[in-house]
This record gives C-alpha cells, structure tokens and sequence, in this order.
C-alpha cells in the first residue's frame, strides 16, 4: 500500500488508497514542526483507518516548502522505506520540456500528471490553494505553463494586513451577494466572484493562445477553496478535491517504469 504526502504552505495532506476508498488526512503545517510531530500525526492517520506500518510499501512525497527533510526521515523511520521525492526530472508523463522547470513547485506537476490520466485534453487546472495555480496542459500532453496569483485566502489576509478598516476574515468565505451592502460582504464578493470571475476569463483567453475552439478544453478545479468558487463560474469547470493526491500514486506507479510502456 502507498503513502502519498503533500507539503503545501498551510496543510499537510496525507493519503491512501485502501481498496477501492480514497482516505485522507489534512493537518496544519505549523503544527507540525519536528519529526516527532510529523511520527506522531501519520501514525495517528493510519491508527485512524485501521492500518499498521507493515502495510505500508512505498511513499510519494510532494512539498513546496524548504524545510521537508523532517517528513522525508519520519516516513523512512515509520517504514524502513525510501520515499519519493516528487520532482522536474522523474519519469512522468507529462511532458516538461517546453517550460523552465528550475523553481516548478511540485504541486503543479502532480495535479498536472493526474489530469492527463484522468481528463481529456487539452486541460486548465485551478489549483485554489495558499496560492493559486493555473497550469496548462495542450492535447499531447505537455505542461505550456500558466499563472501564478495570490490565493482566497492570501488576497483577503494582504486586504486586511496593508490597510487600517478592512476586517479580517478567519475562514474563507464561502457565499456572499455580487454586490456587497457592508465592507466585509465587499471583500467576500472580491474573493469568491472576483475569483470565479478570473477562472473564467483565463480559461477564455488561454483557449484563444492555444488555438482551442471556446469550450472545448476541460476545466478542472481543486484545492481548498475550489468548491466555493466553482459554483459561481459561468464556464463548466469539474471539481475535484484529491487531485493532488491522485497525481501521487500516479507519479508512484511510474516510478522505475519504463514510460515507452505505456505511451
């Protein structure tokens, strides 16, 4: 059975496939500061879903932040195994080779590497996390690139923190009228249509530089605050929440495969 684990700014994911159910697992990253507490939140994770070490053969491990050697020594003490380590030069089969891969987050090549398996192409993908990602990916499979932009969360904080009224929002918002009638409906309206607002417009305009008729490349979106900012999307756009997830056990089974096998 696989571990995959995803490092991002706020949470830490941690996923297995047992049978034919998908288990998961967020929890703070600040909370977990040291291989102790790294130990302690997967084996409470896997005591959860009635899983022992032993069942666990292998690991996939993504991370955007610095300071992941922590998770990389609980998982090899857990286990006794050497986990993946997700990155630009593994075998894949999206195909990179178009894009400067030196500062590519790892988040990005997972979500793109389960949407080539799982949607047809080409293919956006809205990853609405700490930070949101859009990520390309054109009809053979190649990641074009995309955008880079704050997320729900970081845009309301940076309102709040850089100005000296504007209040300060400890969840994201989840509804809210496109027409706010106080300051915080305001902001609330700003991050949800103002977000949903933006997927739409990049995806027409992304269709346009690619050549791809209007409708016509599939839209997925994921990532903590996907589900309240799709509902209010005009395009079609797809939900799904363990993309991320899924993009590891993909990376995973390719691992030590030989990719001419299975293009």
């Amino acid at each position: 059975m696989i571990l995959a684990m995803s490092l991002g700014n706020t949470n830490l994911i941690i996923a297995v496939k047992k049978g034919n159910k998908l288990c998961t697992k967020r929890s703070l990253i600040a909370k977990i500061d040291s291989k102790e507490a790294c130990v302690s939140v997967v084996a409470q994770f896997l005591n959860e879903i009635d899983l022992k070490n032993s069942d666990i053969t292998g690991a996939a491990i993504s991370s955007v932040v610095k300071n992941n050697e922590l998770v990389y020594d609980a998982v090899s003490d857990l286990f006794g195994i050497t986990p993946l380590i997700v990155n630009a030069q593994m075998n894949m089969r999206l195909d990179l080779s178009n894009y400067d891969t030196a500062l590519i987050g790892a988040d990005r090549i997972a979500v793109c590497s389960a949407a080539i398996v799982k949607y047809d192409l080409p293919a956006v993908v809205f990853d609405f996390g700490t930070a949101t990602t859009v990520n390309v990916i054109d009809e053979r499979g190649c990641f074009l690139g995309g955008a880079i932009l704050p997320g729900v969360m970081m845009g309301l904080n940076a309102l709040a923190n850089d100005t000296t009224l504007l209040p300060i929002f400890d969840d994201s918002p989840m509804i809210s009228p496109i027409i706010g009638k106080n300051t915080a409906e305001c902001m609330a309206a700003g991050a949800l249509f103002g977000n949903a607002a933006m997927l739409d417009g990049m995806t027409l305009r992304i269709e346009s530089e690619i050549g791809c008729k209007p409708g016509k490349i599939s839209v997925i979106a994921t990532g903590g605050g996907a589900s309240h900012i799709m509902r209010l999307c005009r395009r079609q756009v797809t939900h799904d929440a363990e993309l991320l997830v899924e993009g590891l056990f993909e990376l995973y089974r390719l691992h030590n495969t030989d990719i001419m096998q299975i293009c």
